[in-house]
């Protein structure tokens, strides 16, 4: 059996991706993540280092595999990997390195223009031959000049905030302790969450999913908000009281929401959201770009080898 297994969601080109990058002397199995429970167990009968894309395996497939030395998710997330079954048993984990970094930023800033210059709007009314008519005067909006809080100052939200300085817009941000590249490069403050929520004029949320972090972004922190505020969240839906939300657009008590990720995914038919016309919503993708896969796997295959080296993991969760 494989010493190395690529449990894989996405479709084959993410194998492809995952194979093209291998390292020739490893002997490795990829499954669809499809694939039944039974020919996962039996798959990692002799498995020292679990690949998955998405971050989620079943308690039994670790029970199945007493060799596992190290699970090496292929994501930045891992809130839904069960910490304490793998530190029972001394398996590692592994995230994906920052191979996803610079494109949840793009995705983020993506989305808040797409809202604030009414892209999809605009682009609609040329399809259907109405040109300007359905875009009302004064209805577009720019970033220079905006105060942008950013929750979570990690690498995520440090790159998301350099492409909104670039733009001209001022910084804030909110983090457990302060960042110098925050405040020697991009002049930011840091400020209370209290502070950052009543002042900017967009929010920008980048944490990972904690039960210290969940809702942390609640009924109190959206009645704050301005009434000229745009949320966006590109992190995890359950850092935000959602129906709070959902009234509050509903309401018009703030502007607008960019939102990359919800409380039930695939999102309901039913949810709210679906019927604003003031949000902007994708199918929790932020982190996906051709590029980025390719760093994903060359990642995941450096720390097979790092293991395999006794040498430091890169990216590696402290359990």
């Amino acid at each position: 059996m494989a010493r190395i297994v690529f449990i894989y969601g996405g479709g084959e080109k993410v194998r492809e991706v995952f194979e093209k990058n291998s390292l020739q002397s490893e002997d490795y199995t990829c499954l669809p993540i499809d694939a039944s429970l039974d020919e996962k167990k039996a798959a990692v009968k002799d498995c020292e280092v679990l690949c998955l894309m998405p971050a989620k395996v079943e308690d039994e497939i670790i029970e199945a595999a007493p060799k596992l030395k190290l699970v090496q998710i292929l994501t930045a997330g891992y809130d839904k990997i069960n910490e304490p079954l793998l530190k029972s048993k001394g398996i590692r984990l592994a995230a994906n390195g920052g191979a996803n970094l610079s494109s949840v930023a793009v995705h983020t800033v993506a989305m808040l223009l797409g809202l604030m210059r009414r892209i999809p709007d605009c682009d609609k009314a040329v399809r259907d031959g109405q040109w300007r008519k359905p875009i009302p005067e004064f209805t577009q909006f720019e970033l220079a000049d905006k105060t942008v809080g950013i929750i979570g100052a990690g690498r995520i939200g440090k790159m998301t905030a350099t492409y909104l300085h670039a733009f001209g817009s001022k910084i804030i941000y909110f983090d457990l302790r302060q960042n110098e590249y925050f405040e020697k490069e991009l002049g930011a403050k840091m400020v209370s969450k209290e502070e950052l929520v009543k002042t900017a004029d967009i929010i920008s949320i980048h944490m990972p999913l904690f039960d210290s972090t969940r809702g942390m972004v609640g009924k109190a922190e959206i009645a704050a908000m301005k009434p000229n505020a745009i949320f966006v969240n590109s992190s995890r839906g359950e850092l935000v009281d959602e129906p709070a939300l959902i009234e509050a657009l509903q309401e018009k008590k703030i502007a607008g929401a960019c939102l990359d990720v919800f409380w039930d995914e695939p999102i309901k038919e039913d949810n709210p959201l679906l019927k604003l016309d003031n949000v902007m919503l994708s199918p929790h993708m932020a982190g996906h770009s051709t590029e980025g896969w390719t760093r994903r796997a060359v990642n995941a295959w450096e720390n097979i080898k790092r293991l395999k080296a006794g040498e430091e993991l890169l990216t590696e969760v402290k359990l």
